[in-house]
């Protein structure tokens, strides 16, 4: 799955915030906003995290294990290293639109 880098790198012990907006259409007839698609049972087959929402943005740092972000996200305390966020989505290929983000950090 295709990430993007934020160009944000985060120290030990920094708060981050993201703030998240817009709309993504995850094959036909799934338009989303940032928290994905929680009634679509028969999507979350193609789901990275499971549980989750489809389509929901996801964050990672580095090469590290994803986590949900949504439209509004907000830690302490995550591993050191690249920012990156992405979709809970594994088949990319029928996608189309984008996300915005907004990620503030600050030091600890």
């Amino acid at each position: 799955m295709p990430w993007t880098d934020t160009g944000v790198d985060l120290a030990v012990g920094d708060r981050v915030s993201v703030s998240t907006s817009g709309t993504v259409v995850l094959g036909p007839s799934t338009d989303t906003g940032p928290t994905g698609v929680a009634e679509r049972l028969d999507l979350h087959q193609f789901n990275l995290i499971d549980g989750e929402n489809h389509g929901v943005v996801l964050g990672r740092i580095g090469d590290g294990t994803p986590f949900p972000v949504g439209s509004d996200f907000s830690s302490a305390g995550l591993a050191p290293g690249r920012l990156q966020l992405g979709v809970n989505d594994a088949g990319l290929e029928n996608n189309s639109g984008a996300f915005t983000a907004t990620v503030t950090v600050r030091g600890a």
